[in-house]
């Protein structure tokens, strides 16, 4: 059995209630989830093994998705406004780049939508992500889409070892990394 590298690409709600019920359940966006590089239960690839490195990447989808959602929001209340408005911050720093990296520590489980709401994810296949670390130097995709094409109908890319270890040394030209990113190897 061979391991497997992933490009998960994290947009953006594509409703307002969606939003209001995240930010109510949770008090984040998920994008704060990743940066916080805590633990985090993530949506991935029901295939996926324990083990397994997962890079996270903000959707250039999700800016239209933000303010397509500010136009519809109006202004209406104080605290989504706030969100809004650090989503866009947020967007501005990451947005279309890989930006964080962790390890799949589960193998998935099964969820049939741990969510009461409609959510802009398809997924239903969910594992913890631990040892996340923030890139001080993002890959904006403009750097890697000569070998690798993000995927446009899903959140999940599969990397295989020759796409991986390119963008391994794209990473580790402009960030300071820990020393299991370095020297991870696809089996």
């Amino acid at each position: 059995m061979c391991t497997k590298v992933y490009i998960n690409n994290i947009s953006f709600p594509s409703s307002l209630e969606e939003l209001f019920n995240r930010i109510n359940k949770f008090n984040t966006m998920d994008m704060e989830d990743v940066l916080a590089s805590r633990p985090v239960e993530w949506s991935v690839p029901k295939y996926a093994k324990a083990g397994e490195l997962i890079f996270f990447m903000h959707a250039k989808t999700a800016n239209a998705k933000i303010s397509i959602l500010k136009r519809k929001h109006n202004n209406k209340n104080e605290k989504i406004d706030k969100v809004l408005l650090k989503a866009k911050e947020i967007y501005k720093k990451y947005g279309g780049k890989i930006f964080a990296v962790g390890f799949i520590s589960e193998n998935p489980k099964f969820y049939n939508y741990p969510f009461d709401y409609d959510v802009h994810f398809k997924s239903k296949y969910f594992s913890t992500i631990t040892a996340i670390f923030v890139l001080d130097n993002p890959i904006d995709i403009s750097e890697f889409k000569s070998f690798i094409k993000v995927s446009q109908f899903g959140s999940i890319t599969v990397l295989n070892n020759e796409k991986f270890q390119k963008l391994r040394e794209l990473i580790l030209l402009k960030n300071e990394v820990p020393n299991y990113f370095k020297t991870y190897k696809l089996k």
